[in-house]
C-alpha cells in the first residue's frame, strides 16, 4: 500500500511486500517472542515458525508509517474438556491458568 502525491492510498502490486496471508502462509517469530517455550510446538520446536492468519479483522497504520494487524478471537480455538462444576472449562490445574483465564483460553467454540 502506498500513499500518493494526492494523499490517496493505493495498493502496488509490483512491490515485493505485497503478498497473500493465509492460514497455511508460514511466518518467522522475531522479537522477544522468538524461540519463547510458549511459541514451541511439536511442528516447530525451536518455537520460531508459525502458520499464517485466520481471524485477521482489524488492522491499520501506525503514525510511524507501519501496518499492524490483529487477530483476534483466538481463544475460540483451544479446547479442554476438563470441566468445573458448572460444565465450564477448568484451568485451574495448568501452570499457565492465570494467563489463561486472562484470555478466556479455552473458548471451545472451534473445532
Amino acid at each position: 500500500v502506498v500513499k500518493g502525491a494526492d494523499g490517496k492510498w493505493s495498493v502496488n502490486r509490483d512491490n515485493p511486500a505485497n503478498r497473500r496471508v493465509t492460514a497455511n502462509t508460514p511466518m518467522t517469530i522475531d522479537g522477544p517472542a522468538a524461540g519463547h517455550p510458549r511459541m514451541r510446538t511439536s511442528a516447530d520446536p525451536a518455537g520460531m515458525t508459525v502458520l499464517g492468519t485466520i481471524n485477521n479483522c482489524a488492522g491499520g497504520m501506525t503514525p510511524w508509517g507501519t501496518y499492524l494487524m490483529a487477530e483476534e478471537n483466538f481463544h475460540g480455538y483451544f479446547w479442554s474438556d476438563t470441566l468445573d462444576a458448572e460444565g465450564r472449562p477448568d484451568v485451574s490445574a495448568q501452570p499457565e491458568a492465570d494467563s489463561m483465564i486472562r484470555y478466556g483460553v479455552p473458548g471451545r467454540w472451534y473445532a
